[in-house]
């Protein structure tokens, strides 16, 4: 038996049909991939999502709630609203509580404060009782007592001024009644009217005393000035002029 022949495998005895022949082992069936790892990334990064979405939301709540007073827990300084006045009533409601009445809520108008007064100046002041004229508070030695605007017979005012050495009342009219030529008419009819510093001065019948004097003057030609005293025409006249200096007529 040649060595050929040796070698061979005996007729017959080969592998059989349809499995690998002795020595060689058959190919595997490849593994299939585990998808574990796979849903445990997935369930991982849902729940790292979900927390982030809470933390933003707690976040918001916080940020538009801090200005609430109750709701801050860090104990740091808050800014509360002011508390109503005794008195309100506010009633918990949306619409704020009305502003308490200046006198206090009663029946009774508080009165009106009393005018602050010029300090004694020569600038004119307005009439006490709110009339139209401006009349000076100080004129020399003379200080502004009382005026009136109604019921003042032929004149818009009646004002008098008083001073240690008596008073004297001063009276205007822009339209009169009687005219200012009419007024020195009168006073000259007895023949001891005088003229001083444009004023015409006589006596005046009228007073109280009978001893009082009266001087009348016209500014613009149309209004009538008198000033009436139980002073001399020289002084009533002085007086006059520092009137109507100080803006007494106007």
């Amino acid at each position: 038996m040649s060595s050929n022949q040796w070698n061979q495998a005996p007729a017959g005895q080969g592998a059989p049909q349809g499995q690998p022949p002795m020595g060689y082992p058959g190919a595997m069936p490849p593994e299939k991939k585990s998808k574990t790892g796979l849903y445990v990334g997935l369930g991982c990064g849902c729940l790292v999502l979900l927390a982030l979405l809470i933390g933003v939301i707690a976040l918001a709540v916080m940020l538009m709630g801090g200005d609430d007073p109750k709701d801050s827990g860090d104990g740091g300084t808050t800014t509360s609203a002011a508390a109503p006045a005794p008195g309100q009533n506010n009633g918990g409601g949306d619409n704020p509580a009305p502003d308490p009445a200046p006198n206090g809520g009663g029946d009774n108008p508080a009165p009106n404060p009393a005018p602050a007064p010029n300090g004694g100046s020569d600038n004119p002041a307005p009439a006490p009782d709110g009339g139209n004229s401006n009349l000076p508070q100080q004129v020399g030695e003379y200080t502004l007592g009382e005026v009136a605007t109604d019921n003042v017979v032929g004149a818009d005012y009646g004002a008098t001024y008083t001073s240690s050495t008596g008073q004297i009342i001063v009276s205007g009219a822009e339209n009169p009644i009687t005219t200012i030529e009419d007024e020195k008419n009168m006073l000259t009819l007895d023949g001891n009217a005088q003229e001083i510093s444009g004023w015409t001065c006589g006596p005046f019948y009228g007073g109280a005393s009978g001893n009082e004097s009266i001087c009348v003057k016209s500014t613009n030609g149309t209004n009538v000035i008198k000033v009436i005293g139980d002073a001399d025409a020289q002084t009533l006249a002085n007086f006059g002029e520092q009137f109507i200096s100080a803006g007494g007529a106007s």
